[in-house]
């Protein structure tokens, strides 16, 4: 199992610089929801190239339905190898061809080829902006594994563009228990993380792909789900409110377990709460948003 490397350079997708305060602002927003989220693996033999939800087609086929993908940007500071080993493991058991992509490898590209995905596993940090005041989107952001500087070098001016548009913000991941004060920001490291206006901009047709969100505030509110769902996903499960890592990849690992034997959405987020539980520090708990069709 090799670890992540640095990001090789990389063309744009083809997607300006917002005054920095703008950037400041989510920036504290992010990084204040993120108080209780302390949280490897190969990379995949093929490297995403990068998409457009304008270019890309998508239909359910046996091949796409039994092809999955783990981005677990989380690797940069809190890995899990024995998860990541046992839930790849059990993937490719089931018939699964798993993707693999963790650290500073989790990057944009694999976020904009999920149509190329039945099965999506995403381990992330999480952020939440529910501000209405912020001029920012509201819902639930993903962190990538990308510092700004890294994500700069990969996508050129894109980055900036979509900073200032909404798509993308910066967020930082403060030590565990750690008041985030005006020094301690100025010394982590600003990720890229996404906001739901970027996956609403860039996804093809998700038909009966299930994404699982392992990570905070993923349904604190639907804004996020409901993305993914208006694509044509069968579900999108996430926690709601925060979680702490090593509970949720207890969780993962029975998700997991139950998604590749076949069990539905909904039979195997029950079946996971069941034999974990909530999280016994936060409370949080998984939850689900069907798709439109699914009559849950």
């Amino acid at each position: 199992m090799r670890r992540a490397e640095k990001p090789r350079a990389r063309r744009r997708f083809g997607w300006k610089h917002r005054a920095v305060l703008a950037s400041a602002v989510i920036l504290i927003v992010l990084a204040v929801m993120l108080f209780w989220s302390p949280w490897h693996a190969e990379t995949p033999a093929e490297t995403a190239e990068p998409q457009t939800a304008a270019t890309s087609t998508t239909t359910q086929t046996p091949e796409r339905v039994m092809r999955a993908l783990v981005y677990d940007s989380l690797y940069r500071e809190f890995p899990n190898d024995e998860l990541l080993r046992n839930i790849t493991e059990t993937l490719r058991r089931a018939g699964y061809t798993v993707d693999v992509y963790v650290g500073v490898n989790a990057t944009l590209d694999p976020l904009v080829a999920l149509h190329r995905y039945g099965l999506v596993i995403i381990r992330a940090h999480g952020a939440y902006n529910g501000d209405p005041e912020s001029g920012r989107p509201l819902g639930a952001y993903i962190y990538t594994g990308l510092h700004y500087a890294e994500a700069k070098a990969l996508y050129g001016d894109y980055i900036d563009e979509s900073l200032e548009n909404g798509d993308l913000a910066l967020g930082v991941i403060p030590p565990p228990g750690q008041p985030l004060t005006k020094e301690l920001l100025k010394k982590l490291p600003r990720y890229v993380t996404v906001s739901p206006r970027f996956f609403k901009k860039q996804l093809s047709k998700l038909p009966g792909t299930v994404v699982v969100f392992a990570g905070c505030y993923g349904l604190d509110d639907d804004r996020l789900g409901e993305v993914f769902v208006s694509k044509g996903a069968s579900a999108f499960i996430s926690w709601k409110g925060n979680i702490t890592w090593t509970h949720m990849d207890r969780v993962l690992r029975v998700l997991v377990a139950a998604l590749a034997r076949g069990d539905d959405p909904a039979a195997a987020l029950s079946l996971a709460m069941r034999t974990v539980g909530p999280d016994p520090v936060t409370h949080s708990v998984l939850e689900m948003v069907p798709s439109r069709g699914a009559g849950v």
